[in-house]
């Protein structure tokens, strides 16, 4: 059995964002190739990219986004771009900057410290769990009201602006058309995963007049209720924790934000700077203090999917007019301007 300083298992932004913060002899365990496995829009604030140095990865910028809703456009310029990020490139260069083994393997089950996979036992005191909602070391299932679904397709075409379709308070679907070069990443979700996506995506393809697809679909279960980030001795991140967000569906911004600071935590352990329990009241604490922001944009899902459609298009046609002040608030639940104050603080 090998023995390393400590294991991730999930190599998507979580794990990689975690991982490239650490020394010591560690090892990454994924099923998939790293880059290989996308399940999401991939899109997030330019900041994200540009504070990792891996500009490359922005595929297009963009400076609005779009509420589809009864007829109406509706446009929430922004003062901070947004962006559409090629996922391959973006975890690609997250791997190089980080310096581990990697293992192509499914994880059976974890013994203590040991993570049984099908290419052997390995074992490590720090395991870091970032495999997604089901959350492989730590298994739990979210319930229902506690998690978003949607499932994408990529097409061809061109356009301007992040776009968002709200079918209304009936379905409790919502579209999205996220133009990304030459291409456009079109899909289809369910808040509170209540109901169908897949075949409602197709119909929203022919009902915009583009191509209808049967192939290249990529999609996922997103948790969006905080789960505890530590469980039984092993530190949860990303899906895993439940760090997506609510309403708005971005997982990039707090995977990598999340990632980062744990990262920096466990470095100190494997330094031999701080024990392993103060590693875990520290992240723990760290994660918390993000629980009011969780719980708003919480509170925004269900109170928007609850009122009468008419009622929602009027409050964001008012919302519109102070896009700024929003969009401002929205971003500094994560500032990755002031990340390296994080911990000194």
């Amino acid at each position: 059995m090998k023995r390393y300083d400590w294991i991730i298992v999930g190599g998507s932004f979580a794990g990689l964002a975690t991982a490239r913060q650490l020394t010591g002899w560690g090892l990454l365990i994924d099923q998939k190739p790293i880059g290989e496995h996308q399940t999401s829009a991939c899109g997030t604030l330019l900041e994200v990219p540009m504070a990792l140095g891996i500009d490359e990865a922005v595929v297009q910028v963009h400076h609005r986004l779009v509420l589809h809703i009864r007829g109406s456009e509706i446009d929430f310029p922004s003062p901070y771009p947004f962006c559409v990020v090629d996922y391959k490139t973006l975890c690609t260069r997250l791997a190089e900057s980080g310096n581990f083994d990697f293992l192509l393997a499914r994880v059976i089950r974890r013994d203590g410290n040991v993570v049984v996979t099908t290419q052997g036992e390995f074992e490590a005191e720090i395991l870091v769990d970032a495999s997604g909602w089901k959350a492989v070391l730590t298994p739990s299932t979210p319930q229902n009201n506690f998690y978003n679904t949607g499932v994408e397709t990529v097409l061809p075409g061109s356009a301007d602006g992040l776009h968002f379709f709200y079918e209304g308070k009936k379905t409790q679907r919502i579209y999205w058309i996220f133009p990304a070069g030459e291409t456009l990443r079109v899909g289809a979700g369910c808040f509170f995963g209540r109901g169908a996506i897949k075949t409602p995506l197709f119909s929203f393809l022919r009902a915009n007049a583009l191509p209808e697809v049967n192939h290249g679909l990529h999609g996922n279960a997103f948790p969006f209720v905080l789960r505890d980030p530590v469980v039984d001795g092993v530190f949860r991140v990303g899906d895993a924790a439940g760090h997506c967000f609510a309403l708005t569906g971005e997982g990039i911004r707090p995977a990598i934000y999340f990632g980062t600071l744990l990262g920096r935590i466990l470095r100190r352990v494997v330094e031999g700077e701080i024990t392993l329990n103060y590693a875990q009241h520290l992240y723990q604490d760290l994660v918390r203090k993000k629980r009011k922001a969780y719980r708003l944009l919480t509170t925004f899902q269900r109170t928007l999917t609850a009122i009468p459609d008419r009622v929602l298009a009027f409050a964001s046609k008012m919302a519109s007019s102070r896009s700024e002040y929003f969009l401002e608030r929205y971003r500094r639940i994560f500032d990755f301007q002031h990340l390296d104050d994080i911990l000194r603080g």
